[in-house]
């Protein structure tokens, strides 16, 4: 089997991320009347808050060297399963 390629998705509102941390946001995807798949961040409480996840469909990698990601930004989307 060939690995899936990756697959990117825009971030459908901004997300501002402080610690010098790797953030991995929960989202639910959404698309829009272009035909792009965008990313709706999940707010969750804590990493452990488990119960939130189940309304989302995946995650984006926020990378540890900014601190700020307006809408629009092109992040690299995890999804929870593959369609």
């Amino acid at each position: 089997m060939t690995p899936d390629p990756p697959e990117f998705a825009a971030l459908a509102g901004d997300v501002t991320f402080k610690p010098d941390l790797t953030c991995f946001q929960p989202v639910r995807l959404i698309s829009n009347a272009a035909g792009q798949v965008l990313a709706m961040p999940v707010k969750t409480n804590t990493s452990g808050d488990f119960t939130a996840l189940s309304a989302t469909d995946g995650y984006v990698e926020l990378a540890r060297e900014r601190s700020h990601f307006p809408t629009g930004t092109p992040l690299f989307l995890h999804r929870w399963l593959k369609h």
